[in-house]
Formats: structure tokens, sequence, C-alpha cells
């Protein structure tokens, strides 16, 4: 029983930072598409004037 316990323990901290790992991938296509929006709306700005 430990051992399994054991197991279980192991997957669920495998499965805890695959998460993580997906978060952080989404943060940073995030970060990507926000810095790009950025840089059009002052391309926009710049046209304006």
């Amino acid at each position: 029983m430990p051992e399994q316990l054991l197991l279980q323990l192991v997957n669920l901290v495998q499965n805890v930072s695959e998460n993580v790992q997906w978060i952080e991938q989404k943060f940073q296509t995030m970060k990507q598409e926000i810095i790009e929006l950025k840089t059009k709306v002052n391309k926009q700005d710049e046209d304006i004037r």
C-alpha cells in the first residue's frame, strides 16, 4: 500500500509540473500577443498624427 501511495504522489507531482509548464507557455504566448498589440496600437497612433 505505501508503494502505491508513493506512485500516486509521484504521478501527481508530474501532472502538476506539466500543468505549470502549460500555464507558463500560455503566459509567454499572451505576453507576446500583448507586445504585438501595443506595437500595432502605437503604429496606428503615429499614423493618426
